[in-house]
């Protein structure tokens, strides 16, 4: 389960996690596939992609073909903070791309 915002994403379709530089062009290319097809994707990249040291994945992602709202239960006091965008989806898509053309060039140098 993941929570983003107002919204819970319960049972994903698919996880894509990669360990090898070598796979992340064809996984930028498969988390675009979904996201064009309408999936939410939540997940992360490492800052450092040449590195698979870590035992951690580089890219890991899971997809989603729906969500349920989620509303915070109200505690008697206050902790934390619910995670609100402050960007569109717009332009997050075209912020990752961005930073897709950074690596792809890195890599291929």
């Amino acid at each position: 389960m993941q929570i983003y915002a107002n919204k819970k994403f319960v049972t994903p379709i698919e996880t894509i996690e990669i360990f090898e530089p070598k796979e992340i062009k064809s996984v930028l290319d498969k988390i675009e596939s979904l996201q064009k097809k309408g999936y939410y994707l939540i997940g992360y990249m490492r800052y450092d992609l040449k590195n698979s040291a870590g035992g951690a994945p580089l890219i890991y992602f899971e997809a989603f073909d729906s969500f349920q709202p989620f509303e915070p239960q109200t505690p008697d006091y206050k902790i934390g903070t619910i995670v609100k965008p402050r960007i569109s989806k717009e332009e997050y898509a075209q912020s990752f791309n961005s930073v897709r053309g950074v690596i792809e060039v890195t890599l291929c140098e």
